[in-house]
């Protein structure tokens, strides 16, 4: 049977209408709500801080140099006659050693002389105490026969005169052969000091004044370091002419794949500042010139110097990365949230701040950089075990519950 295209026609055109104002009314429908993603705790990694006692350490680097040094020039001219094996650049001599010789037959020659102008000056005087005595005799013999007539004869007719110039003549001979002798043992120089030589000109033959200088020679002990410091570090440190031991020194120096150590003392501070970077001064000394394994430290060599200074009790051991501005800290407080803190570093050392206020044993110390810390705020604290439980494995973070 046919339907009528007047019935069916605008009925189609009506629910083609309807679905299309419904597909529009599901259109504007406003979006569904997602949930919003939990925020993200920070996890950070942190130190646990307890009180110790530490030995502050201050650290420079010095030249070593030598306690004594000097010139060498013969008391007396002459030509050399002989020169010790040691005496070369670098060569070492011993205290009281032979270093070179002059002929000595010149002042043989005076010494001679001068025993014989003394020999004359005994001479002299001898004869002049014996003419006093003859007078002397003749006068006593005259008082006795003259009987009542005492002649009294004059200090000159007495030889007075005569032997005080005689008694001087006696005493410059002998001082003209003391010093003869004296200039005759002065023709073999030896060592004040056990020590090296830096330079010489010395060579048999050479003919030497007074005024040549021959040699340089420096003391081998004590070896002696200027060392600068800051003003801050002076204050942590003893010397040895205020308590008279000094505050332990250690040098060290890496020389091919060892490093050498050297042991030494704060001898003293220097009262002056250095002009250059208006720095304090200290004087260390090393006794022993072998190291640790035996290379003995030589003049001019740049090492590393380590100061103990006084002992610190109750003091807090931070890595200096972990200091802000102004010297402040972040810290987990027990409510598991950061907490920022100002301390009061007593001191730095290396990589290290040490601080006795503004913490209590215990104290968790963030190391771990934020981007934007707020105090407060939640933290994620990374357990590290101790050495003894092995590395710190991955995915092992615990969440502290807040209160």
């Amino acid at each position: 049977m046919k339907l009528n295209k007047k019935v069916w026609l605008p009925a189609l055109v009506l629910v083609g209408a309807l679905g299309l104002g419904a597909g529009f009314v599901l259109a504007k429908r406003p979006p569904k709500q997602l949930a919003k993603p939990p925020s993200k705790v920070p996890l950070v990694r942190v130190l646990v801080l307890n009180p110790q006692k530490v030995q502050a350490k201050v650290e420079a680097y010095a030249a070593t140099e030598a306690a004594k040094e000097l010139t060498l020039s013969p008391r007396v001219a002459g030509r050399v006659s002989a020169v010790a094996p040691g005496m070369v650049p670098g060569g070492y001599v011993a205290e009281g050693a032979l270093l070179f010789e002059l002929d000595p037959q010149d002042l043989k020659l005076k010494l001679d002389q001068a025993k014989a102008v003394l020999a004359k000056a005994e001479y002299d005087l001898d004869t002049a105490k014996a003419q006093q005595k003859s007078a002397q005799e003749g006068i006593a013999a005259y008082n006795r026969v003259a009987r009542g007539k005492q002649s009294k004869a004059s200090p000159l007719a007495l030889f007075a005169p005569q032997i005080k110039n005689a008694q001087a003549g006696l005493a410059s001979a002998q001082a003209s052969v003391a010093q003869a002798e004296l200039d005759l043992s002065r023709t073999k120089v030896l060592a004040p000091f056990s020590g090296y030589v830096r330079s010489t000109t010395l060579a048999e033959g050479q003919n030497l004044s007074t005024a040549s200088q021959v040699a340089t020679i420096f003391a081998a002990t004590p070896i002696r370091l200027k060392v600068s410091l800051t003003l801050s570090d002076l204050g942590w440190l003893q010397s040895k002419a205020e308590d008279g031991q000094g505050s332990p020194v250690l040098l060290s120096k890496a020389i091919g794949p060892q490093t050498h150590h050297w042991k030494g003392v704060v001898a003293r501070r220097l009262p002056e500042i250095d002009a250059m970077g208006r720095l304090a001064q200290v004087m260390v000394e090393v006794e022993e010139p072998h190291s640790d394994l035996g290379f003995v430290l030589p003049m001019g060599l740049v090492v590393k110097v380590e100061i103990e200074g006084k002992e610190l009790e109750e003091v807090y051991e931070l890595p200096l990365y972990a200091l802000k501005a102004e010297d402040q800290a972040w810290f987990v407080n027990p409510q598991g949230q950061l907490e920022t803190r100002s301390l009061a570093v007593i001191r730095r050392e290396g990589n290290l701040a040490l601080v006795r206020e503004g913490i209590i044993p215990g104290d968790r110390l963030v190391l771990t950089p934020l981007e934007a810390p707020v105090d407060g705020m939640e933290l994620e604290v990374f357990l590290e075990p101790s050495p003894a439980e092995g590395p710190a494995r991955k995915g092992q973070p615990q969440t502290l519950p807040s209160s």
